[in-house]
């Protein structure tokens, strides 16, 4: 196992739960909680959840405490880098529970169960948040495959299939890669919320009713009572909801109707998109924060900037001759008064910046020339972002290879 990349501590071992789940005493902690393993998701070893129990995952319990047989610590690893204290509020589940990657004596206890068969490389929540690790589960996932072991060969380990990882595959990798994506922009627009992993920030800006956008999982739908309705996320612990004034409304069905057909999965066999973006006023309801969604518009597959009276008009990233220091970007003013954008800063998909200042005039366009080596334009396609001095993103835009043609100014306002 190579170095750990996120915040780790070693605590002390209680028991295993099942295969995917151990509980351990945290530091000054008199007892015991239950730790989600990341990356896993056996086959269940006991009744009560929405999986059937099976021969294989009462297997997958008996290799992990044969795994952790006479262990005192563990060593676990968030998927992040915060202060040990914010890590064990943030990374917890829709239950509460940790989730963390879990080590004995620097054996990945996450490889080893999807090398054996013991498990499919679980990324229905993402993939695992670090390279070195996303690298090794592809490698022990694919080994378990081509040797044909465990949860890979169904018949040999339930006698019949029980569960169909290939379907199951599938959905988790569609949801990876809309995960994959949050992250990096996330990376470049740190105002981005998530609704589990900022959730007391969200409650923060629901007590001053700020209009935001937020990252989340759409899980259910609900009436709440007459023609009012609720879309949950599914964070048992932290409780997050977008409210729909009128489901009976031509508005309110169009809502429903978006939701069931393109991002919320009924069961296992029919995937849904799952995420995406809202953007709308926050509230508190006692005291739990909630959105109000009256229009399909607030509701994206993409991160899309707030209204702004400032916007990206043109890029001209491959002028004729030298590209060094004669790349531009022009913004319009699209409102009736000035605008200020000193403090501003246009940033491409590199995290490459170019601070603004002065005043745009209503209606007008201002060409901001590149100095060489700031932020340049990439030739082969890019993106570029606009943030207000606040961090707020106030536009977004991006361009091809095909887009870029010696001379020509890629046009996106008239």
């Amino acid at each position: 196992m190579s170095t750990l990349s996120g915040t780790h501590i070693d605590v002390r071992f209680s028991r295993v739960v099942d295969g995917d789940t151990i509980r351990v005493y945290l530091p000054e902690q008199t007892e015991d909680e239950s730790l989600r393993i990341l990356a896993l998701d056996t086959e269940e070893s006991y009744a009560g959840g929405s999986k059937p129990v099976t021969p294989w995952g009462k297997a997958a319990k008996q290799r992990a405490a044969a795994f952790f047989d006479g262990a005192e610590t563990v060593t676990i690893e968030f998927p992040g880098n915060e202060p040990v204290a914010e890590c064990l509020r943030k990374y917890r589940g829709n239950y509460g529970r940790l989730l963390t990657f879990v080590y004995r004596q620097d054996v990945d206890y996450q490889e080893t169960m999807i090398r054996e068969g013991f498990s499919p490389y679980f990324m229905k929540y993402g993939h695992a948040q670090f390279s070195q690790n996303h690298r090794r589960y592809v490698a022990a996932e694919q080994a378990a495959q081509g040797a044909h072991l465990g949860v890979w060969d169904q018949l040999g380990v339930n006698g019949s299939e029980m569960r169909n990882y290939a379907a199951l595959g599938t959905w988790w990798r569609l949801r990876a890669r809309v995960i994959d994506d949050y992250r990096a922009r996330k990376a470049r627009v740190p105002s981005l919320l998530n609704t589990r992993l900022d959730y007391d920030r969200i409650v923060a800006k629901a007590g001053e009713g700020e209009t935001v956008t937020l990252f989340t999982e759409f899980k259910a739908i609900r009436r709440l009572g007459g023609d009012h309705g609720l879309i949950s996320y599914g964070g048992h612990d932290r409780p997050f909801s977008l409210f729909i004034p009128d489901m009976d409304s031509t508005e309110g069905q169009a809502i429903i109707q978006l939701m069931q057909s393109r991002y919320i999965s009924s069961d296992e066999s029919h995937p849904r998109r799952s995420y995406g973006y809202v953007t709308g006023a926050l509230s508190l309801y006692d005291g739990k924060p909630q959105m109000e969604i009256e229009h399909v518009e607030q509701i994206s597959d993409e991160l899309q900037a707030q209204a702004a009276q400032v916007a990206i008009a043109a890029l001209l990233p491959n002028p004729e001759g030298s590209d060094r220091g004669h790349e531009t970007v022009s913004l319009k003013n699209l409102g009736a008064t000035d605008a200020d954008v000193t403090g501003w800063r246009l940033q491409d998909r590199g995290n490459h910046a170019f601070p603004l200042d002065g005043v745009i005039r209503a209606q007008e366009t201002r060409v901001f020339e590149l100095p060489a080596g700031v932020m340049p334009l990439n030739n082969a396609g890019d993106e570029v972002f606009l943030f207000g001095a606040d961090g707020t993103l106030r536009d977004h835009v991006s361009y091809s290879r095909q887009d870029a043609a010696s001379g020509r100014a890629v046009t996106f306002l008239s």
